[in-house]
């Protein structure tokens, strides 16, 4: 999805539970993302605690995204206090709005239908050196293929590499 980008607002953002409140400018488009969550969740299997004030109690049905809030924002929302979910690799994570569900749901649903995929795109020049940078310490290693040539070498290092009495490694020299 790609959108533009014509204008923003200023708005209050306020827990439910506590005397947290943020001013908040946001920018307005027509649409964030797809539903979300992509599928059902069923609340019971998560045994979220009686006392858990959630921030979003209607999270597990899908539905509008209401705003994204950056990692600006973000991290300064987040509170001591964590929950390990069972049978899950995610956590309810104790926020100044309440709590939340973050991390991935193990769901027994065919997931293979639903893709959601958030990204941004920025002309500002730091930001994007940014960006590029963060996908760089993030992206896997591509193992390089190596030719027979460089294959017949690597060979012959794991076989004529050797130790003498003093420590030191030998190998004989490779010749093509």
């Amino acid at each position: 999805m790609s959108t533009g980008i014509k204008a923003s607002a200023t708005a209050r953002i306020r827990s439910r539970f506590n005397q947290f409140e943020k001013r908040v400018t946001f920018l307005l488009v027509p649409e964030v993302s797809n539903p979300l969550p992509a599928v059902y969740i069923d609340r019971k299997s998560l045994q979220v605690p009686a006392n858990i004030r959630l921030a979003d109690p209607e999270f597990h049905r899908p539905s509008e995204v209401d705003a994204l809030l950056g990692n600006k924002l973000f991290y300064k929302l987040l509170c001591v206090g964590q929950i390990k979910i069972k049978g899950h690799e995610a956590v309810l994570q104790k926020t100044h709005l309440g709590w939340i569900v973050a991390g991935e749901l193990k769901l027994n649903c065919d997931r293979s239908q639903q893709v959601t995929c958030n990204c941004i795109q920025t002309a500002n020049p730091y930001e994007a050196d940014e960006f590029t940078r963060f996908w760089d310490i993030e992206q896997v290693p591509i193992k390089k293929r190596l030719s027979p040539e460089e294959q017949a070498c690597e060979k012959h290092l794991t076989e004529n590499v050797k130790r003498d009495s003093t420590g030191r490694y030998t190998v004989k020299l490779p010749f093509n």
